[in-house]
């Protein structure tokens, strides 16, 4: 978890030579929203190289939204084996 104000990550953020494109950040920073990224690029904290208007999901992104559907209550039983 980043805290506001922490000395070692926000010099690290300043420094000019940390750029990279949107997808490397969401990955670096834990997968967080488009929204987040944004801001802190805004700020100037982060050197975004490519920043997409709505960018797709990543793969590790949907997976961690997917949903296993339930079974379906099935009371029939084999009549043979």
């Amino acid at each position: 978890m980043l805290e506001y104000n922490q000395s070692a990550f926000v010099s690290s953020l300043k420094n000019n030579s940390l750029r990279a494109s949107y997808d490397v950040w969401h990955a670096r920073l834990g997968h967080v929203s488009h929204y987040i990224i944004s801001l802190l690029n805004k700020k100037g904290c982060l050197s975004v190289t490519s920043l997409l208007s709505s960018p797709n999901l990543c793969v590790a992104c949907q997976t961690a939204k997917s949903h296993r559907l339930p079974f379906n209550v099935n009371d029939q039983r084999a009549s043979q084996f």
